[in-house]
């Protein structure tokens, strides 16, 4: 394979591929290298060589197409999952929420660099409070340091101020990041909508706050939210 697929190959995100040929080593700009390590941290090798037999079957390039488009929608993590639910989280500001929602971001692979979006939750921020009322707050940003759409939702023991609309302190934060692109304003759209609908009712409100584990937020969230449809 020449250098030049190879480049091609990484910039369209098929590395799967490319560890499913055995490449272990490559030279890029030092940017990129943050990225692609984060990338290829979440790929298991013999599946990527099972990938790369699959192709290597294919009778031609609009089957090649379809079997990497098969797994790119394989390889997209769920908008919320587990690991990004805390029901228990000690924030005593705002500022350390917001920060605590960018690292919670990071520490589950949906993006490699936690500042750059909690300076993008800032920049929304200084155009208008995302403290909806209720107690609700929903720090959003759009990025291309994104891996993929995602929520993450923590819980706090007592209320912060956060400038919230009706003036209310905040003890539930809904936080979401879209991956920046050709749908992204879609997207964004879509869930920032449904999330602040479904706050306008106390029955979603005093459900989500009376939930006492976590694999429930997700299930609750993505029924109450039709998380299902969001790629």
């Amino acid at each position: 394979i020449s250098t030049n697929s190879i480049l091609v190959l990484v910039e369209t995100e098929n590395l799967p591929v490319l560890l499913g040929l055995g490449l272990d080593e490559i030279s890029m700009a030092p940017p990129s290298i943050t990225r692609i390590k984060t990338e290829c941290s979440f790929l298991n090798k013999t599946l990527c060589e099972e990938l790369v037999d699959k192709i290597l079957n294919c009778a031609g390039i609009v089957q090649v197409e379809s079997v990497l488009a098969e797994q790119s929608c394989m390889d997209t993590p769920a908008v919320i999952e587990v690991g990004m639910v805390d029901l228990r989280a000690d924030c005593i500001n705002k500022a350390e929420a917001i920060k605590y929602a960018s690292d919670m971001l990071y520490i589950n692979g949906r993006t490699n660099c936690s500042f750059e979006i909690e300076k993008e939750f800032w920049k929304r921020e200084s155009v208008y409070s995302t403290g909806l009322g209720y107690g609700f707050a929903i720090p959003h940003c759009k990025n291309n340091s994104v891996k993929c759409h995602s929520i993450c939702v923590f819980r706090l023991g007592k209320p912060i101020e956060w400038d919230s609309i009706d003036k209310k302190p905040v003890d539930v934060i809904i936080a979401m990041t879209i991956k920046d692109g050709e749908t992204a304003g879609d997207s964004h759209m879509q869930i920032f909508s449904r999330i602040a609908r479904k706050i306008m009712s106390g029955r979603f409100r005093k459900r989500l706050r009376a939930l006492l584990d976590e694999d429930e937020v997700v299930t609750f969230l993505y029924d109450q939210l039709g998380l299902s449809d969001i790629r």
